[in-house]
Formats: structure tokens, C-alpha cells, sequence
């Protein structure tokens, strides 16, 4: 038996039930935002199977609170809750990640602020129904301090605090990725265990083992997984200012305009580099879309012709700014963030809903997302776990409980 907080896709309950072939079953689960509870609704009963769904992780532990499912206040069984194998829980990145401006401004382990509450009531589940094995995940910058006077990472602070508050538990952390699926997503994942037999240090052991392993497959192409077929945003407005637009933008994205950095003071492209006319750009294929997209295409463009195009076909991402965003020609991409527009400069077209179930890791036809919007699902798959990451995490535990033994495979 299973139990997850803020997990965002209830893929840790897929991934569980798909390797124990459905003899798992999943208690509750909590989902603060509307799209993702919605989401996890329209898979009830389908390829997910979960008692409850509380509105609020602070609903889980305290085992009573308004429940998507049921649209009442529910009551969580304490016997089920005192006998559950697994917890499995996502808590709030984003003043962790790197790429976020506020990292610097805004202390993610200040306890007054909600960002920091996830990981605290995630804690609290674990204290209070000691399940016989927890996992927490977060992004790869809690691993790193917040400037020159910080000497303690959040990932520091965060083992000690799982020490302190969970002492009946060994605790241990890894880096895991989700190779080898096309974006590799390495993330932090904290494990713990109260199972004498099997601590914490050998369940990580186990997944790095693991995660080796995988790192040595053929990386998933996704140039070919996905449909491509999404066309993209519309602006409806296809005018002559918007044509003026365009060329200020792509003016501004080639070379730095005041203070911002751009293509060519990035190092990225350079002054020498010239744009081909613009009737043979990548840009007259996205006419629909806002003149900044369209610049931002036209430049990722020479970036990638300069750098050589790959075998595969070229990708960038044109939710992100040409002097820091990610571009691949190996078919591969960076990463999924929660605003992410992969764009197929072969294929002409964006991921569609069906490609991003398929990026986390959900079989092409289980999975209905027609309660979403692209943005929506988009936030979903930016915030989400990896399959890939969630296997190599929970073999060894299912081997540990006898569901199937070291070394055979059916």
C-alpha cells in the first residue's frame, strides 16, 4: 500500500502499478492545484486507482479534509495509513532551482514561507504513520549554497532535518536521471527506511547501481517518439506591425540592445553571422504566432546551422531567451520546464498533448488529458517526475518486499 503528496501526475502510482502488474493500491494522494486533481480524476478507475484524494497535504496528515474524490470531507483510515509500505512525495522547487531569479532573493528553508511547508508536512506524514519506506524528490540546485555567505546547501539542511525529526529512520540521498528517455532530468531524491534489513543506504546503493546501468543505454530520439504536430500559439493578429515587431525582436535577440544579453554577446552567434532572407526563415512557417516567437525561431535557427546540424532533427525551445535557452540537433532534449515550447524546426511544429504524456513517461494511449489545456498539461509535466527515475527508485524496494526476485524477469 501506497501513499503520495504533491506528486503533480500520479505517476508514482502508475510506475507502481505497471511493475506489480495492479497489486497496488494507492490510500490517498494530495493535490493542492485544480488542473493536476482534475488530471488525477480522469484517471480514476482507468490506469490509477486511489482511495482518496485530499485537497492539501495538511488534509493527508492530519487524516481528515476535503476530498476531490468524494467533493465531502473524508476520514482517512488509520489502519490502512499505519500499514503503508511506501510514501512518495514532490515538494516546492522553485526557490531551489537555479534558473529562478528569486533563488537569491527568497530562503527556501525559511519555515515561515509555504514553499518551504511541502517538505515539512511531507515529514509529518512520515512521523506520524511511519510507512516502511519514504521518498522525496527536488531539483539538483538544493545541492548547491545560495551565494558566497551561505555555507549550507537546502539538501544539508534537509538531511538534517529528516535526522532530527525521523531518528527511527536512516536516511540517504542520490542523484537520479531519467536516462534513457530523451530528456535525462537528473534529480535529488531523498530515501528513507525504517526496515532493519534494508536501510536507506542500500536502497540508494541499489538505484545508482541502477541508474549506471540505464546511463549506458541509446538515448530515446525524440525527434522520432513524438508526433509534432502541435502548431503552436496563435496571436491572430498576421498585420503589418506585427511584421515591424518581428524584425525589432529579432534585431534585439541577435545582439544586445541596453543591458540585455543576447545572442551574439552570449557568444552564441557571431557578429560575422548573417540571417538568411527572410522568406527562407524558419520564422514564415509560424506567422501565427507573436513576432518575439517567431524572432526567437529565426535565431535559434543560426544557432544550430552554425553549430552543425545533428543526424537527427533540430530542436529548440522557444519558451526560453536565445542567450540562455536550450537548443539540441541530436534530437534530444534539455529539459521539459513548466513553460516549455520544443520546437521541431524538420517537423514544423510544437509537442502536442499526447507527446508530453509520453515525455513523463505514460504509455502513448493510458492516459486521457483532455481536461487540460497544452498550458496546463505543459505546468503538469514541468513539475512532474520522470518514469525512468521512479523504476530505477522502486526496484529495489519490490525486490526487498518478494514482489519479484534479483535477476529473473518475466
Amino acid at each position: 500500500m501506497v501513499a503520495s503528496g504533491c506528486d503533480g501526475t500520479g505517476l508514482p502510482h502508475y510506475v507502481l502499478n505497471n511493475l506489480t502488474q495492479c497489486q497496488t493500491r494507492c490510500i490517498t494522494g494530495s493535490e493542492i492545484k485544480t488542473p493536476a486533481a482534475l488530471f488525477l480524476l480522469k484517471q480514476r478507475g482507468q490506469t490509477m486507482h486511489f482511495d482518496h484524494l485530499m485537497t492539501d497535504i495538511a488534509h493527508t496528515v492530519r487524516g481528515k479534509g476535503p476530498c476531490w474524490v468524494h467533493n465531502r470531507c473524508c476520514t482517512l483510515s488509520d489502519e490502512h495509513l499505519k500499514n503503508l509500505d511506501l510514501f512518495v512525495s514532490g515538494f516546492s522547487c522553485k526557490l531551489n532551482s537555479a534558473a529562478n531569479s528569486r533563488r537569491w532573493e527568497s530562503d527556501p528553508i525559511d519555515l515561515e514561507k509555504p514553499e518551504c511547508q511541502t517538505f515539512v508536512q511531507s515529514v509529518e506524514f512520515v512521523k506520524k504513520y511511519s510507512p516502511k519506506f519514504y521518498l522525496f524528490e527536488n531539483v539538483l540546485g538544493a545541492c548547491k549554497t545560495r551565494g558566497s555567505g551561505q555555507t549550507e546547501s537546502p539538501k544539508a539542511w534537509y538531511e538534517r532535518y529528516l535526522s532530527d525529526n525521523l531518528p527511527e529512520f536512516t536516511h540517504q540521498s542520490v542523484i537520479v536521471d531519467a536516462l534513457p528517455m530523451s530528456e535525462a532530468r537528473s534529480r535529488l531524491l531523498l530515501l528513507g527506511s525504517s526496515v532493519p534489513t534494508f536501510s536507506a543506504l542500500g536502497w540508494a546503493s541499489q538505484t545508482t547501481e541502477l541508474n549506471d546501468i540505464c546511463s549506458k543505454f541509446f538515448r530515446h530520439d525524440a525527434a522520432t517518439n513524438f508526433s509534432w504536430s502541435e502548431k503552436g500559439p496563435s496571436t491572430y493578429l498576421v498585420n503589418l506591425k506585427n511584421d515591424v515587431d518581428y524584425h525589432r525582436c529579432f534585431a534585439e535577440a541577435c545582439q544586445s540592445l541596453g543591458v540585455e544579453e543576447k545572442a551574439v554577446a552570449a557568444k552564441r552567434l557571431l557578429e560575422s553571422d548573417k540571417p538568411k532572407p527572410v522568406e527562407q526563415r524558419a520564422s514564415q512557417t509560424l506567422k501565427h504566432m507573436a513576432p518575439w516567437y517567431r524572432a526567437q525561431a529565426d535565431v535559434y535557427e543560426m544557432m544550430l546551422e552554425g553549430a552543425g546540424i545533428g543526424k537527427s532533427d533540430p530542436l529548440a525551445d522557444l519558451s526560453q531567451t536565445v542567450d540562455r535557452g536550450h537548443y539540441r540537433s541530436d534530437g534530444c532534449l534539455n529539459v521539459l520546464t513548466t513553460g516549455a515550447m520544443w520546437y521541431n524546426f524538420a517537423k514544423k511544429g510544437f509537442m502536442t498533448k499526447s507527446d508530453y504524456m509520453v515525455a513523463l513517461g505514460f504509455g502513448k494511449s493510458d492516459m486521457n488529458a483532455d481536461c487540460l489545456t497544452l498550458s496546463e498539461l505543459r505546468d503538469l509535466c514541468g513539475n512532474g517526475m520522470r518514469a525512468p527515475m521512479l523504476i530505477k527508485a522502486f526496484l529495489p524496494i519490490l525486490t526487498h518486499l518478494k514482489f519479484f526476485q534479483k535477476g529473473t524477469a518475466e
